[in-house]
């Protein structure tokens, strides 16, 4: 295997530092947002289901709650602001707002609500309105969360058979604490044109049977009363319009003659049938086995696409820890001949500053000379 080159050397290394980099600044980042407090928020939230809003109130409804009593008393007293603000309607024809607009008549409802306020009559208007609108959306919340059930044992005056426990108590509970106004709002819209409850029942609600009944009320099949006086007389039927199979069925059979009983013909169902209705449609069949079929291969492609990329991470990883394993060896490698070189150099650097030349395997230590020669 080639040795990597320096270059090859310096982008592994460079990798390496930027993972470490990454993995600290995301450390860093982690810490630093766990570190920031969140925001709390000051805001009073009276009911569940009111949407909160930043604009500052000219009516602290909340801490009041007096001010939604008498602004609900005032509007079921009034048939236009009723029908102004979606309500019910009283007995008699529905009014009309006189062509004034809902600010116009929220400014109406806030000068008789707030006779001796300083405060300017417009932002009074916008704060009825605003209340009226939330209180409306506060009950249609929870009347979504009550259900037709628990909805219909309020209306009925029936909250001691709520169970407790259940999470038609839990919603009454919350009814019964932060929303009081919730049966006067059932009375407010029922009759109201754009809202319908007919379709809100419980278990115990009962049933209408007037439909299985005549319209004056007696049964369709009941036979028609007798007549009180003899002008109600049976007309006589014509002989010539009496049916020979109906004269014979009033006659007294013949005790001498045999019976005649008529069969009763009764339909079954062939074998063939009772299994064509007991087996499916063989087409249906299939289209159950192709798409079965198609999740089989869906998932087995998701799987295989799972195991090879977990492969080719596995060989990714191990490849470069062989790279750098390799570096490394090729490094000490250096080295060790990096030292043997300079042991040698200091060897014969020894042998020059003491006079003497290096041995070698023909001669002696006599400058070089053979001992024969001497």
């Amino acid at each position: 295997m080639a040795s990597p080159s320096a270059s090859e050397l310096l982008k592994a290394q460079l990798v390496l530092e930027k993972a470490k980099l990454s993995k600290a600044q995301n450390k860093k980042k982690s810490r630093s947002k766990a570190a920031v407090p969140k925001a709390v928020n000051t805001s009073n939230k009276e009911n569940e289901g009111i949407t909160e809003t930043k604009v500052e109130d000219a009516v602290s409804w909340a801490k009041n709650p007096e001010h939604t009593d008498q602004l609900l008393t005032i509007i079921e007293a009034n048939e236009r602001y009723r029908c102004t603000f979606g309500s019910a309607h009283g007995q008699g024809s529905a009014p009309t707002s006189g062509g004034l607009t809902v600010a116009k008549v929220a400014q109406k409802i806030a000068q008789e609500l707030f006779p001796n306020s300083s405060v300017d009559n417009k932002k009074l208007g916008i704060s009825v309105k605003n209340r009226v609108a939330s209180i409306k959306k506060a009950y249609l919340a929870y009347k979504s969360k009550l259900g037709e059930t628990g909805h219909g044992l309020i209306i009925d005056g029936k909250e001691d058979e709520i169970v407790e426990g259940t999470g038609i108590y839990n919603v009454h509970d919350k009814i019964r604490k932060k929303f009081k106004w919730y049966k006067r709002l059932h009375e407010l819209l029922t009759a109201s044109p754009v809202y319908d409850s007919s379709a809100v029942a419980n278990s115990m609600t009962p049933l209408d049977l007037s439909i299985l009944t005549s319209p004056s009320g007696a049964p369709q099949d009941a036979p028609a009363a007798a007549c009180p006086d003899s002008d109600c007389d049976v007309p006589t039927q014509d002989p010539a319009n009496i049916d020979p199979n109906t004269q014979a069925s009033t006659t007294v059979p013949d005790p001498s003659l045999p019976s005649l009983s008529v069969p009763v013909i009764q339909r079954t169902p062939s074998l063939e049938n009772a299994q064509a209705l007991a087996s499916p449609a063989p087409g249906s069949l299939k289209r159950k086995a192709d798409l079965f079929q198609q999740l089989v291969d869906a998932h087995r492609t998701l799987s295989d696409a799972r195991a090879e990329s977990k492969r080719q991470r596995i060989e990714l990883k191990e490849e470069k820890r062989m790279k750098l394993e390799q570096v490394r060896i090729e490094e000490a490698e250096r080295q060790r001949k990096h030292e043997v070189d300079m042991m040698e150099k200091q060897m014969m650097l020894a042998q020059f500053k003491a006079g003497s030349a290096p041995l070698n395997s023909d001669t002696n230590s006599f400058g070089g000379f053979s001992s024969f020669e001497m």
